[in-house]
């Protein structure tokens, strides 16, 4: 029995009794036939037996669920496409708005220390390298499901004698997600996608 049609089982003795889905049967482990939140005992789903109409229509809704799981799929890869486009068609602007946010002192120090989540995880210490940042870039990977790079370019610096320093965050199955609301909110800053 497929994922679908096991969730689809699980949610029928619940609708069978005339509950609604919120409170339906969680399938049991051990053999055990009862399930947690519910005072009746219920048979194990992958034990019960649906008559031919009923097992029909859970197959048939797992095979319509997997036509919108492929149709879903194949409009995030147009959207992807679609969303590439305009960042390259956006690069222009943003590399025109990184010369005037280069004639402001500071910015983004004070862009950092003013943002309610960079803010409580920038040192004191780091406050004053970041005095010499003076760009930032978020560049997304060709295949920007894959990850992306953030470079920060700095003046001369007491600090450091890199003028870039750069982190590539590496996204997939294998690769922990990094905390996606930095990345949002830098690439907002930046002004490029936070896909």
């Amino acid at each position: 029995m497929s994922e679908t049609t096991s969730a689809v089982s699980a949610a029928a003795p619940a609708a069978e009794d005339g509950k609604n889905g919120s409170n339906a049967a969680v399938p049991a482990t051990s053999g055990s036939s009862s399930a947690p939140h519910s005072k009746k005992s219920r048979p194990d789903t992958e034990e019960r037996d649906f008559d031919e109409d009923t097992q029909k229509a859970l197959e048939d809704i797992d095979a319509n669920q997997n036509e919108i799981d492929l149709l879903n799929e194949k409009a995030s890869e147009e959207i992807l496409k679609v969303e590439q486009k305009y960042n390259k068609l956006r690069r222009p602007f943003y590399e025109k708005r990184n010369e005037i946010i280069a004639r402001i002192p500071k910015f983004w120090l004070t862009a950092f220390i003013n943002h309610p989540q960079i803010s409580s995880v920038i040192e004191e210490d780091e406050e004053d390298a970041l005095q010499y940042l003076n760009r930032l870039e978020v560049e997304e990977f060709e295949d920007i499901k894959s990850g992306y790079r953030i470079k920060l370019h700095f003046d001369q610096n007491p600090y450091f004698e890199n003028e870039v320093l750069s982190k590539e965050f590496m996204l997939g199955e294998l690769s922990i997600p990094v905390d996606d609301r930095l990345r949002r909110h830098l690439c907002a800053a930046q002004g490029t996608s936070t896909r």
